[in-house]
């Protein structure tokens, strides 16, 4: 009996052991890294496979969450075209879709996990470490920072109803992806401010400010790296609407761990040159995903990072 006890202690040890050197992966983890890079049909809408849903999705009739549900639902392997893309009045955006098998309707577009062809696994991962490792205006140890509690935004200033009807879509479109660490607005007790005022009075708000940007943010963190408050700072002045509905979605997406600007990307919200996008691109809802998986914690390095998220995938090749 003791030499049964033993053997399978030495075993135990040895699977935990192969587990922190990241030679066995959860398939749970490994195969909810999404790759999300559309290719265009020759109509120049969007298309690809489903990849892995975590339930079969219905597909509603309007894009709604209202929407009556059709019956119709997506499963692993459907091929689908994204044919047109609405936001309901709550700011959610939704995808409508066709599949080869004659399947129509509605889905909310951050449910919707599609196998791409653009990025590798290889190139998707070093762009997440390259965003997520560090920050932007100061130097800091490259270690994962992020959320664990709710983050609860309170808006100061003089925001245009645009601007509030942006902060609501990207709220929404975050909301989707970020798991148990939800966003919403308050009017108290706020542990992020957002300010929309003037470019020139940026430094009274914020005294870490860095001139001249008409976006800011500034996040604080304890000791195990978890994020706990952030100033956000908008400008009022010098910049037209779409302007500023770009660095609303670029500034809040960032204070929540993604501090890094790159080259790699035009398409990408995190594109260190001036943009004006104001939607998020296929890999930016994967990055911002993958950051806010539940085994990525607050604290972790480069190393540690690749250990469990680097394991070939048969599956796609």
């Amino acid at each position: 009996m003791w030499i049964v006890r033993g053997f399978l202690l030495l075993v135990a040890m040895g699977v935990i052991l192969a587990y922190r050197l990241g030679a066995i992966l959860p398939d749970s983890l490994w195969s909810r890294v999404p790759r999300w890079k559309f290719e265009k049909s020759p109509q120049g809408s969007l298309r690809g496979v489903v990849y892995y849903p975590e339930r079969p999705l219905a597909l509603r009739t309007t894009p709604t969450q209202m929407g009556e549900a059709k019956g119709d639902r997506l499963h692993v392997g459907d091929s689908v075209e994204v044919v047109d893309e609405m936001r309901d009045p709550e700011g959610c955006l939704w995808a409508k879709l066709e599949t080869q098998s004659g399947k129509t309707g509605w889905v909310r577009r951050s449910q919707l996990r599609l196998q791409m062809v653009d990025y590798t696994q290889e190139e998707q991962l070093e762009y997440f470490l390259e965003i997520a490792l560090g920050g932007e205006f100061r130097f800091v140890s490259p270690q994962i920072r992020k959320w664990l509690e709710p983050v609860r935004i309170q808006v100061y200033g003089n925001p245009t109803p645009q601007d509030r009807q942006t902060l609501r879509e990207v709220l929404c479109d975050l909301n989707g992806v970020t798991g148990e660490v939800q966003l919403s607005l308050v009017e108290d007790k706020p542990n992020v401010r957002l300010y929309f005022v003037p470019e020139s009075d940026f430094a009274r708000y914020e005294p870490n400010y860095r001139p001249v940007n008409y976006g800011f943010f500034w996040v604080q963190w304890d000791d195990r790296h978890r994020i706990t408050q952030a100033k956000i700072l908008i400008s009022t002045e010098g910049i037209n609407q779409q302007e500023r509905s770009h660095l609303i979605r670029e500034e809040i997406t960032q204070s929540l761990g993604l501090m890094q600007d790159s080259y790699r990307d035009q398409r990408s919200i995190f594109y260190q040159p001036w943009t004006t996008t104001t939607e998020y691109a296929d890999i930016d809802w994967a990055l911002i995903e993958l950051l806010y998986y539940p085994q990525v914690l607050p604290g972790m390095t480069r190393s540690q990072l690749l250990q469990i998220l680097r394991k070939p995938d048969k599956t796609l090749e």
